[in-house]
């Protein structure tokens, strides 16, 4: 918007109908489903607001961009205020177990530690968590044994630690929450959507699947079959990985880490490929195939697990 003071008056009128959304969470009766819906719809309009701040920030006068972030600000602690008044209680709690040295290997880099779960839902009731490396303090919230589910996290039990999705499949996974790390292994035909990742996000063994992220940086290793919509604060890193291809996530789909200079989505580098000239391992996903604005507005508003199937089908996540 050219004129500040119509932005100004915009911003002003996009908080009040976010806020009146956020209350409308309290609404008795609402169902699980619907109320998921809704947060992440808040979710989506909270993400667009700060984009349309951040593309005014350099028109702005100082007071008024200090205005911007207390509203943003405010908005975000309303929602997860709401969010915890509104989630359901847990049925059981995740105990944390500091890790030791003895949890370190020596024969993997600090970096690639990943984040265990032992157990599942099949399993016993307690899931132990090793920390992530190199600090003892960060306990991951576990994502797992997700299979043929749509599976939506608006209120995680603490969105200030890393998040961690493993062993599942068939499923579309949406988390777009705030987190500092992102950990992604073994899972399969799936659509997944994170973010905004203000750390790493680490992908081991993610295969025949559509990833969906904004990060400051992502790692991925062992993964194959795979397109990957990305906004990514530094130069992707792929290791062991075949068949990969990279488009750049459509535009306020998940908002952008924080101080994002440029998104480097296309600047791969693979670490089996050395030579010069262009890796075989990846390749630019063509405009023409890019999934349009109207797919991600009827991926972000489903509801039911029972179109779970025909949307991966429409993805080209598996066969029809």
């Amino acid at each position: 918007m050219a004129d500040t003071n119509d932005f100004f008056h915009h911003v002003q009128q996009k908080a009040n109908e976010i806020r009146t959304q956020i209350e409308e969470l309290k609404t008795p009766n609402l169902s699980t489903v619907n109320r998921d819906a809704a947060i992440n719809q808040c979710l989506t309009e909270i993400n667009r607001l700060t984009n349309d701040i951040r593309n005014q920030a350099h028109k702005a006068a100082s007071h008024d961009q200090r205005i911007y972030n207390e509203t943003l600000k405010t908005l975000k602690d309303q929602l997860q205020s709401v969010r915890s008044e509104v989630a359901p209680r847990p049925k059981f709690a995740f105990k944390p177990v500091l890790k030791t040295a003895e949890t370190t290997s020596s024969s993997s880099p600090a970096s690639e530690v990943i984040p265990a779960v032992v157990g599942s839902s099949n399993g016993p009731m307690d899931a132990d968590l090793q920390t992530p490396s190199g600090d003892s303090q960060t306990i991951a919230t576990p994502l797992s044994s997700l299979h043929h589910v749509l599976r939506t996290e608006t209120a995680l039990h603490n969105i200030d630690t890393g998040l961690l999705m493993s062993d599942s499949s068939h499923s579309i996974i949406r988390c777009l929450l705030p987190f500092p790390s992102l950990t992604i292994k073994d899972i399969s035909a799936s659509l997944i959507l994170a973010g905004p990742v203000n750390g790493a996000a680490h992908v081991t063994n993610l295969t025949h699947s559509n990833l969906v992220v904004s990060c400051r940086q992502l790692r991925m290793h062992a993964c194959h079959h795979c397109v990957v919509y990305l906004q990514c604060g530094s130069k992707p890193i792929i290791e062991d990985c075949h068949y990969m291809t990279f488009a750049p996530m459509y535009e306020n789909l998940i908002a952008a880490v924080d101080d994002l200079q440029s998104n480097q989505w296309d600047q791969i580098n693979d670490f089996n490929w050395i030579k010069a000239g262009q890796s075989p391992n990846w390749t630019i996903l063509e405009p023409s195939e890019r999934k349009r604005a109207d797919h991600w507005r009827n991926i972000l508003a489903l509801t039911s697990d029972h179109e779970v199937d025909w949307w991966l089908q429409v993805f080209r996540i598996v066969g029809e």
